[in-house]
């Protein structure tokens, strides 16, 4: 019974009792009129009774907002607001009934926006809400209390040279084309803008189009449109940042550096990715006292060679470098540089050996230090356990020198040694080799060894990559090994370093490295070449030699082409398959076939060898895919399809090979499949209610047997049944309390033995809600119907008396 009627029976009982000089108090008629009085608060009691019955049960309330509202407005929409914030909690409801939108109402949909600030606020840049009911709260609150859904939602595609990013890098100067389009065309219209802002870029624009700059900055390209039906706002953005690469550092010279108090020091930094249209900004740290200061450089603007100067009187000490290209990109890692004061205390460093190094009995070694504030230098060698050799018994070379040649005589003991270098004046300023080098019996020749290429590749004119491995039979010290690429006359074609850190113990062995390397604005021509391997730090250079490998000029270039299967094939994983091929030139004898398997995010997630060693001339290979046995998909990311890949037999570094063109699909004749009906998008389920989860099945896995979970991108799915009848397609289930509120859940409903081939998910995202708030009736309105009864009550009690 509604309030409305109670209060009509109230104002009826009233007018009764009020009826005039018609009813006299003192007649007989009194008991007639008493009595009717009393049974019409009996009604009245009764219904007080079931309207607070009804405070209990939950009524079904829904609203679907399509109007933006703001202080001042008025009407049924102002009041089905309020009705939506008193539910959600935000707001006493004190005043439903009363159609103006006032202060307070705007304070409660603030306290609401930023109750869903990812969602309302957070596409705006907005941190507080702004009491104004625009597309996003609107859009919220129709997906709490709207009375209809979109079961296709609108989505607006944003793209920098066809890339949806999020991030596109490019090169300074480059242009770039921003695109966009929607995927409905019902749309009010749609705004562009950029941040920083780009008085050439914001403003309206139509549902899709294109609009081509070049950018001088880092920005962040937004499209954002209005629809008419769902009433609501959606956009997209793609960030643009000039240049990928990160700067680095590959030395400075000179290192250690000697400034004094009135001339300062000139120091060349080489590296990679330094700015070449502006100054870089060059950090110096000292990393005893924490000072940072900056300079600009003064570049050869071949983005490799920067140059710097020390100021003159810079405190001496340990100090990291770092470069910043000043284009928006993470800086260099730390570079560690010694700034010695001509003032400073006298010192001696040794500089070699200083560990790691290799000396053989009989050979001559360059002993190196560096010294300051001292005349003469004596050396002595020591080994681990603390005996001393010494090197030059009158102890008197000249400390400016800066190096002694050594001969390691034949009876030096094998072992490990440190050489210790000290003034020859002033015993207490000495220096010894960080760590241990090696001295070795002559038959124990440190040796380099170069395995690929190994004179059977044949690589096309133009082409600037390059194959190697290489293995040692030392340890390869701390230093740089370097690669040359040496043409048919033995001339240095390209020189390419790589840092390498081991230093492993003496007599340790190393087993290389193997890799490849472009060469940097080299190309071959057609000729014969090989590869040189050097470990620059060893005496003299240890270096090994690989084959000639031959470069040709297009005439004889090996080639393979996967023929079938080449994309968009079924392949019954239980029949045999014909994988085929041809190929060119002078390829290997034998290749390798393999399966590579892709995630619907377009990622190779799994390789797996079909065959090795087949002949290159068959051509052809007969394979029945139901020998797979990938095992890296996952519920959340199964198999959407596979390529053939096939190479030259052993060699997984190889340039002479194929992959099928695009995804090709691996089926059964009798595929079972799973498809999920219910929820399948748009749904509200409550916590606490009951719900049927249903689903569609064909065919058999053998285990007749299903799972189902429930799962939100970015969240642990949350198992809801395990081993179900596949036939049932039906699940009952009471959503728990303890599901947090969202508004993208999907369910996932798989066969426990095929998770990842035979699955379903619903098709769009539903909603899990709180459970609706009971309709509050107004205490006031009770009061009213309270107040009624009294009234009347004490009319009778005073008609009684009378």
């Amino acid at each position: 019974m509604k309030i409305k009627s109670v209060l009509i029976t109230a104002v009826l009982a009233t007018a009764i009792l009020f009826s005039g000089g018609s009813v006299n108090a003192q007649t007989a008629d009194n008991s007639a009129l008493i009595a009717q009085l009393q049974a019409q608060i009996q009604v009245l009691l009764q219904q007080i009774a079931e309207l607070k019955a009804q405070q209990t049960t939950t009524l079904a309330w829904c609203h679907t907002f399509d109007t933006n509202l703001r202080i001042g407005d008025a009407g049924d929409e102002v009041d089905a607001l309020k009705i939506a914030l008193q539910k959600n909690g935000v707001y006493s409801g004190i005043d439903i009934g009363l159609p103006n939108f006032t202060e307070g109402i705007a304070s409660a949909v603030s306290e609401f926006q930023e109750k869903y600030a990812s969602e309302i606020l957070a596409p705006y840049g907005l941190k507080r809400g702004t009491g104004y009911v625009g597309p996003s709260t609107r859009k919220k609150l129709n997906t709490l209390y709207g009375c209809k859904t979109n079961s296709v939602l609108p989505v607006v595609h944003i793209t920098a040279n066809n890339s949806e990013g999020p991030i596109v890098t490019v090169t300074p100067g480059s242009s770039v084309v921003i695109g966009w389009n929607s995927t409905i065309e019902n749309t009010k219209g749609c705004t562009i803008s950029s941040d920083p802002y780009n008085e050439n870029v914001n403003g309206i624009v139509h549902s899709s189009g294109i609009l081509s700059l070049i950018p001088t900055f880092n920005a962040t390209y937004t499209v954002a449109c209005t629809y008419y039906d769902p009433a609501i706002e959606v956009s997209n953005s793609v960030t643009v940042n000039l240049y990928s690469t990160q700067p680095s550092i590959i030395s400075i010279t000179p290192n250690p550096v000697t400034v004094s108090t009135s001339v300062g020091a000139v120091l060349t930094i080489s590296g990679l990715n330094f700015n070449t249209q502006a100054n870089n900004d060059i950090i110096l740290k000292n990393t005893s006292t924490g000072v940072i200061t900056h300079f600009y450089d003064i570049s050869d603007d071949d983005g490799k060679t920067l140059f710097f100067i020390v100021p003159a009187g810079t405190v001496a000490g340990p100090y990291q470098v770092n470069v910043d290209n000043n284009i928006n990109v993470a800086t260099t890692p730390a570079y560690p540089i010694t700034i010695i004061s001509s003032s400073t205390q006298p010192s001696i460093t040794v500089l070699s050996p200083n560990g790691g190094e290799m000396w053989i009995q009989g050979k001559t070694y360059n002993i190196t230090w560096q010294s300051t504030g001292v005349s003469a230098v004596s050396i002595g060698i020591e080994n681990a356990v603390g005996e001393d050799h010494s090197l030059n018994p009158s102890g008197q070379i000249p400390a400016s020198s800066g190096s002694f040649l050594y001969t390691v005589p034949l009876t030096m003991p094998v072992g490990a040694y440190k050489i210790s270098i000290q003034s020859g004046l002033l015993a207490n300023i000495i220096d010894r080799s960080d760590n241990y080098f090696s001295i070795v019996a002559p038959t124990t020749q440190p040796s380099i060894t170069v395995d690929k290429p190994n004179g059977t590749e044949i690589y096309q004119a133009g082409s600037s990559a390059v194959n190697y491995a290489w293995s040692a039979n030392y340890t390869v010290p701390n230093g740089i090994i370097k690669i040359f690429v040496l043409d048919s006359a033995g001339n240095t074609f390209y020189t390419y370093g790589l840092s390498y850190n081991v230093n492993l113990p003496p007599g340790t062995y190393t087993p290389g490295s193997a890799g490849g390397f472009l060469m940097d604005g080299k190309t071959f021509t057609s000729g014969k070449y090989r590869i040189e391997v050097c470990d620059m730090n060893s005496p003299g250079s240890v270096c090994g030699f690989s084959a000639y490998f031959t470069v040709s000029d297009g005439t004889n270039v090996p080639k393979i082409t996967v023929l079938s299967p080449n994309g968009g094939e079924q392949w019954d994983r239980n029949k045999q398959q014909n994988i085929t091929w041809t190929f060119s030139g002078n390829v290997y004898s034998q290749v390798d076939i393999l399966l590579a398997a892709y995630t619907d995010l377009g990622i190779v997630q799994d390789w797996q060898l079909i065959s090795a060693g087949v002949s290159t001339n068959q051509g052809y290979y007969y394979w029945t895919p139901s020998s797979l046995s990938f095992t890296n998909a996952s519920l959340a990311n199964p198999y959407i399809g596979y390529k053939i890949k096939i190479r030259e037999a052993n060699d997984n570094e190889s340039a002479v090979m194929d992959t099928s063109d695009n995804y090709f699909s691996i089926v059964s004749s009798t595929q079972p499949s799973i498809t999920v009906l219910s929820p399948n998008g748009g749904e509200t389920l409550k916590q606490g209610q009951t719900y049927n989860i249903t689903w569609s099945s064909v065919g058999s896995s053998g285990s007749s047997m299903v799972n189902i979970l429930l799962i939100n991108p970015g969240g642990t799915p949350t198992t809801v049944a395990s081993s179900i009848s596949t036939t049932t397609g039906s699940y009952t289930w009471t959503v728990p309390s303890n599901i947090s509120p969202a508004s993208n859940y999907k369910i996932f409903v798989y066969d426990p033995n095929y998770a990842t081939t035979i699955f379903d998910l619903s098709d769009n995202y539903f909603s899990i809600v709180a459970p609706t708030t009971s309709q509050n009736i107004s205490d006031q309105s009770l009061a009213s119907i309270s107040e009624a009864t009294a009234r009347i009550a004490k009319i009778i009690g005073e008609m009684l008396k009378k």
